[in-house]
């Protein structure tokens, strides 16, 4: 599963395998999947791309809501 997901993000994302691994690996997205397996693999791939893909768009406002809280505190 985790190579189709892969692949798929590098497809849909336009970049390299090693790009898309890149991201995978730096946002925990490795975990993401083997944590979640359990429900994960009773889904296609294109909906745990999806899952996938919420799970990076949280980050990301997670990681801008705290910016913009570090932002208040100076």
């Amino acid at each position: 599963m985790q190579a189709r997901l892969l692949r798929l993000a590098a497809k849909k994302w336009r970049v390299s395998i090693a790009q898309a691994n890149a991201v995978f690996s730096a946002h925990k997205v490795w975990s993401f999947i083997t944590e979640g397996y359990p429900a994960l693999h009773t889904e296609g791939d294109e909906a745990v791309f999806e899952e996938i893909s919420v799970f990076l768009k949280r980050k990301r406002q997670m990681a801008a809501h705290l910016a913009d809280g570090m932002l208040l505190y100076r």
